[in-house]
């Protein structure tokens, strides 16, 4: 089985305890799918995070990569203005485009893709993480208080449990 969880910590994810609860809920998810592993190496998670910098540790030659950005932007700053500005002015493009991307990722159908926004504010409910989850219906989940953050995912963690292997 390989999981790969893309994991917001941008600085919204920091407020109303919604940071801890998703990393003991991401820990927790891990030692579930760890305890269904028969043999070292049936299972594998990968860990993907979900921000414009990232803290890599050191590199080789002892420099901190804290804060460094992870995609260097400066080439589309450069052609098309700021990523936060055109966030702004653009969402319906930007949506599209990741419509397109989930549509790519779910086209092998052997690819299962899981949803859950953190909406402790009141937002609206995000029809793009509906729309790229495999199902609306038990693939996305709403989570509005960040103590619900662990129950969704445990409850991707059974549902993957129930996935076996076919010849």
């Amino acid at each position: 089985m390989r999981v790969a969880m893309a994991l917001d910590n941008t600085g919204s994810i920091a407020e109303d305890g919604r940071m801890p609860a998703m990393q003991k809920a991401a820990k927790d998810l891990v030692d579930q799918l760890s305890k269904l592993a028969k043999h070292v190496g049936d299972s594998y998670v990968s860990i993907v995070p979900f921000a414009r910098g990232v803290n890599c540790g050191v590199d080789a030659a002892g420099n901190s990569n804290a804060n460094k950005r992870w995609i260097d932007w400066s080439l589309w700053d450069t052609a098309h203005g700021s990523w936060g500005k055109l966030r702004q002015s653009n969402a319906a493009q930007i949506d599209a485009r990741q419509k397109i991307l989930c549509d790519n990722a779910k086209a092998p159908n052997h690819i299962t893709i899981y949803t859950v926004q953190v909406n402790t504010g009141g937002d609206p409910t995000s029809a793009v993480l509906q729309y790229c989850a495999s199902s609306s219906s038990d693939k996305f989940f709403l989570v509005t208080s960040a103590s619900q953050t662990a129950a969704a995912f445990s409850s991707i963690g059974t549902s993957l449990s129930k996935l076996r292997v076919a010849k």
